[in-house]
């Protein structure tokens, strides 16, 4: 509602004679909104500006969007002549453990070989020599000259291996380190760039662990295996080349398929930075560090073939014929397992498998070099249309306009992934989008809060500041009267508050009433209460009003428990800061019932109150917990919505100034406390009690009397002495002087 209806809107419904004056406007300064304008377009541009500085959470975000994609639509596995020699559990349980003898694996190599493969890749290094090799094996058994003798007539294993890796089209791995270790020339194929690609573009390391020299010079390939992991440990990408001591080296993955394709040349292709890499007639797009991204499909069973198997030979040769061979392992205590969007723990050798098979395949995720620039743009275009669209409409409009963009936003990106394959970071533009409607937001907040203020300030003459507040947010509630619904009421003082009062200055006075105020508040507000008011040293507060609360009796009862426990903490301060000064006890009344609320008063002014039977009747409760000498007192109505609370009937009674008599009840604990057996027992006693007494079985009464007050103590910390004192004075009274027969056990209550 506009302030200037709302203002007409008041002055019907409170009769109030006010003065408007056409001329006033609740618009904010010029200045003001200009500022706020300028401020959501400054805003803008540095969001898009953003881009070039890439900021963490955003690129956590972005990559997580993109790991995203892959899980719901990854790359479908097509075979294309790519398989691994898994060393599993179940080869190392079968050939010995890790590492195996260069003899063994030379076997292996030498079996492929027979089958038929186009290249082998080892995706781990050699760098050195066999421990089984019969030199290594003499000096741990001494000076045997026997031994010595036959040992001297094998063949080293080192050599054997490096010879049949020399027959066979082997690629060796290597990596590259801060330290370097057994590092190596790479002389296997040339390295042309075209295009003006300066070398820094590409990493560069230090240090390299490389095989030995007598298995590097023998390969056909060499190859490292350096993966690029994000913050995250997600392996996302690998690099195709890395720089060591001015030379390029290529990755395992390309160097096999180089390998397996015949070709002699690599060719690096880009301008100013890595665009892509040439290997015989295939390309691959990079990004401007050389990295290739890897489309991931899902890890296949069809890609894997024992180790075991190929050293039986019960493997198909058929499966293996011009195929490249890639061979390394999934056992966990191998430790080569990696995390990839798709999978936590994905064997590291087939991500090298997987690379080369989109390599093959010519599937590729790419961000070519104008999405930067287009992206941007889209920032910026879509910044600017949403804040068009909320200056043409309003709060809830704008809402759903962002919301919409965004949808474009993330829609447009996937559609570009499925569909293209063409990676569009959309996260960048979904926060630019989320902060100017926060901004534009603000800028209507501080616009509605200027005329709010205005709309305070006029009003303030004639209302309560609460009122105010009221009127401003719901106008049409300001009418005199209410309605009937069902609340329940509280009403909680200090015992023998004078004693209090007496003894202290209006300060001291008034900080000792905000100390026990405060507290009891709280418990009050935190089970969804409405305080009425305060009255000196009490509360009137009730539940079920103005917000409607379906448990409003439980919530009452909590409060009163938590009142209870607040108690105690407030009496230990005050005897740390106030020895002098007796421990307050308080006394509560709660009732449940219909009663009258809403905008109570007089036409000059009124209040949100509650007014009807039952509220005297919870203040009628509340003082009658003197006669019982208890701080609780609940009415029937109460007691019927909470019979799961740990509850004590107390008496018939009726009140003074009402003629229809009602149970009354006191509360012990909630629901928790009810199931307990001590309770339990303490519950049946006391309920005998009751029933024996209004019975006039009196001898009955005192022996349920008598269990239920020795049981009393150690169930509660909540003293019922009181109330047992009070039924032997009754039953000795009447064991004297029988009651009336018209007698129904109903005590009338001589004071409020």
């Amino acid at each position: 509602m506009r302030p200037e209806r709302t203002l007409n809107a008041l002055s019907g419904s409170l009769f109030i004679p006010i003065v408007y004056n056409s001329g006033m406007r609740f618009n904010v300064s010029k200045i003001t909104s200009f500022l706020l304008l300028f401020s959501s377009w400054v805003l803008l541009c540095v969001m898009v500006a953003s881009k070039f500085a890439e900021p963490p959470l955003i690129t956590d975000l972005t990559y997580k969007t993109f790991d995203f994609y892959q899980q719901f639509a990854p790359r479908p596995y097509k075979p294309t002549g790519v398989r691994i020699i898994d060393i599993d559990d179940a080869s190392l349980s079968k050939l010995g453990q890790w590492p195996w003898p260069r003899q063994l694996l030379a076997d292996m190599t030498q079996k492929l070989t027979d089958a038929g493969v186009a290249a082998i890749g080892f995706d781990m290094i050699f760098p050195e020599e066999d421990r089984t090799a019969p030199k290594h094996i003499l000096p741990l058994w001494g000076k045997q000259e026997a031994l010595s003798g036959a040992l001297g007539t094998l063949p080293d294993p080192d050599k054997h291996f490096a010879k049949t890796i020399g027959k066979a089209s082997v690629v060796i791995s290597s990596m590259f380190t801060k330290q370097s270790y057994q590092p190596h020339e790479y002389d296997k194929a040339s390295v042309l760039i075209r295009g003006d690609l300066p070398s820094e573009s590409i990493r560069r390391f230090d240090g390299m662990i490389g095989s030995l020299p007598l298995f590097t010079s023998a390969a056909h390939g060499s190859g490292f295996i350096n993966s690029a992991d994000e913050n995250d440990g997600v392996l996302r990408w690998v690099p195709l080349f890395l720089s060591y001591n001015q030379q390029l080296y290529p990755s395992l993955a390309l160097e096999t398929l180089r390998v397996a394709m015949g070709a002699k040349v690599y060719e690096l292709i880009g301008k100013q930075s890595m665009e892509a890499v040439r290997v015989g007639d295939l390309t691959i797009p990079t990004d401007k560090e050389g990295m290739l991204w890897i489309y991931y499909s899902r890890s296949v069973k069809d890609r894997y073939i024992p180790a075991w198997k190929v050293m039986d030979g019960t493997f198909r040769p058929e499966d293996l014929a011009g195929h490249i061979v890639f061979i390394g392992t999934s056992a966990a205590g191998l430790k080569d397992l990696r995390t990839t969007p798709l999978y936590r723990a994905l064997a590291g050798v087939e991500v090298h498998a997987q690379a080369v098979e989109q390599m093959i395949l010519q599937q590729f995720l790419e961000r070519p070099d104008w999405i930067f620039g287009a992206e941007m743009s889209l920032i910026f275009i879509l910044g600017a249309l949403l804040l068009w669209m909320m200056r043409h409409t309003n709060a809830m409009g704008g809402f759903v306009c962002m919301l919409m963009l965004i949808g474009l936003t993330l829609g447009g990106s996937w559609l570009a992934f499925r569909e293209a394959h063409i990676l569009i970071e959309p996260v960048t533009a979904t926060i630019t989008l989320i902060v100017m409607y926060a901004v534009e937001s603000l800028r209507r907040f501080l616009r509605s809060e200027h005329e709010r203020r205005q709309v305070r300030a006029a009003f303030s003459l004639y209302l309560s500041p609460e009122l105010v507040s009221r009127a401003v947010a719901s106008p049409h509630e300001l009418t005199l009267g209410g309605e009937n619904r069902e609340i329940t009421v509280m009403f909680c003082d200090i015992r023998d508050f004078s004693s209090y009062s007496e003894n202290m200055n209006p300060q001291a006075l008034t900080t000792f009433i905000n100390h026990f105020l405060t507290p009891m508040s709280d418990a009050i507000l935190g089970q969804s209460g409405t305080i009425d008011k305060y009255i000196g040293d009490a509360i009137m507060a009730f539940w079920n009003a103005p917000l409607t609360d379906t448990q409003h009796a439980a919530h009452a009862c909590r409060a009163a428990l938590g009142m209870r426990e607040q108690l105690v903490i407030f009496n230990a301060n005050l005897a740390k800061t106030n020895p002098e000064l007796p421990p307050v006890r308080m006394g509560m009344g709660l009732n449940t019932g219909i009663c009258c609320v809403g905008n109570l008063g007089s036409k000059q002014r009124f209040n949100y109150s509650a007014l009807g039977n039952n509220v005297d009747l919870a203040s009628r409760l509340e003082g009658q917990s003197k006669t019982y000498g208890l701080d609780l007192i609940i009415g029937e109505g109460t007691a019927k919505q909470v019979q799961d609370m740990a509850l004590l009937e107390l008496d018939l009674i009726r009140v003074k100034g009402k003629s229809k008599a009602l149970a009354i009840y006191t509360l012990l604990g909630d629901e928790v406390f009810a199931k307990s057996a001590a309770f339990q027992e303490l519950s049946t006693h006391h309920a005998a009690m009751i029933s024996a007494y209004r019975s006039k079985d009196w001898a009955k009464a005192i022996a349920a009397l008598n269990a239920a007050a020795s049981l009393a103590p150690t169930v509660s910390s909540l003293s019922l002495d009181s109330v047992y004192t009070l039924y032997r004075q009754r039953v000795a009274r009447f064991q004297f002087e029988e009651p009336e027969d018209a007698w129904d056990g109903v005590y009338t209550a001589e004071e409020k």
